[in-house]
């Protein structure tokens, strides 16, 4: 898995994966052009992310973390975060 956090990862179909640490966990892992990719899917508010914002603090290497969500799009530079709606799931899973 070369540069994955090594603490716990799930894999799902299509090369995708899932981080958890203790209590924590990031619902998908994505490696996209050699570059790690942590999705957070959220069906309702944005809530906390503490399971995001572990990841990112662990892995600085990591650019940005990406949360799926029934809110518009929205970014939070200075956590490293950009909010997503659902329906553009496909497309940052490398769909066209």
């Amino acid at each position: 898995m070369g540069k994955y956090p090594k603490e716990k990862t799930t894999h799902h179909p299509g090369g995708t994966a899932g981080w958890k640490s203790s209590s924590e966990e990031v619902d998908f892992i994505l490696s996209k052009k050699n570059m790690i990719v942590p999705v957070e899917i959220n069906g309702g508010a944005a809530g906390k992310l503490k399971s995001m914002h572990q990841l990112l603090e662990k892995y600085p290497h990591i650019e940005r973390g990406y949360v799926l969500s029934t809110a518009p799009y929205g970014e939070l530079r200075e956590q490293k975060l950009v909010f997503l709606p659902l329906y553009y799931a496909y497309s940052l899973a490398g769909g066209q």
